[in-house]
């Protein structure tokens, strides 16, 4: 086999990425792959008898963020930086439809803020294409700066921003254009549980967390986990 070159894995990193924010189902990224021209499926073919590599593509999802340490699962969240990071979002527009891990704070009863129940590591928000524009124009003015990813080369449908609280919290967005089935929820408007679960394992990581494992056998029975003490039962 030929040795892999800085361009093979760069392919391979177009391959995943495209793969990860457009394929319909995320266990099928053979058709990404049919797509490319000659030289990048060549380029591709070094690295193709790299089973953990290309061959499973399920060692892939968890790609557009950084996984979950499991010995720190069960530590608690930072009070005071959850707090900055509340106040962010609910002083965001309301045209915003938060996803996530904070999607699911907001949907669960009031709870001590357990690692391992969800993840709090940035906020996810999802926002029409058509207020795009509204909401880069109303960011910048809040203090947001847009952080360039190794996604932006692939899509315009995912932005990423930052900014630092006056605490000196560091409160990360990562914005999604799309238009998706939402609920309010307290002060917010959140994907619709049922949808947001399908979201897991190539937009969202962290399935493994007690609120996603919870809502889907909730779900599984009829029934709306929104406000559930299930989602929040260590």
């Amino acid at each position: 086999m030929a040795k892999p070159t800085s361009k093979s894995l760069e392919v391979l990193d177009y391959v995943i990425s495209s793969y990860l924010l457009f394929h319909e189902d995320p266990r099928k990224p053979g058709a990404v792959i049919a797509r490319l021209p000659k030289k990048m499926r060549e380029e591709l073919q070094k690295l193709s008898s790299d089973d953990a590599l290309v061959m499973r593509p399920e060692n892939w999802w968890n790609k557009m963020g950084d996984p979950r340490n499991p010995a720190r699962a069960k530590e608690e969240w930072d009070v005071l930086r959850l707090e900055e990071m509340r106040k962010a979002i609910e002083a965001l527009p309301d045209y915003v439809v938060l996803s996530g891990g904070w999607a699911w704070h907001y949907m669960s009863p009031p709870h001590r803020e357990f690692k391992v129940l969800h993840d709090h590591k940035d906020v996810d928000l999802f926002v029409l294409p058509g207020l795009f524009g509204e909401l880069a124009s109303w960011l910048s003015s809040a203090g947001y700066v847009r952080i360039w990813t190794r996604f932006d080369k692939v899509s315009r449908e995912f932005y990423r921003y930052e900014k630092h609280a006056e605490g000196g919290t560091k409160i990360l967005l990562d914005v999604f254009l799309g238009d998706v089935p939402c609920v309010q929820v307290k002060t917010v408007k959140v994907v619709a549980p049922g949808y947001l679960l399908t979201l897991y394992g190539y937009v969202h990581e962290t399935e493994d967390c007690v609120a996603v494992r919870a809502a889907e056998k909730l779900m599984a029975r009829g029934i709306s986990p929104i406000g559930r003490k299930e989602l929040v039962a260590l």
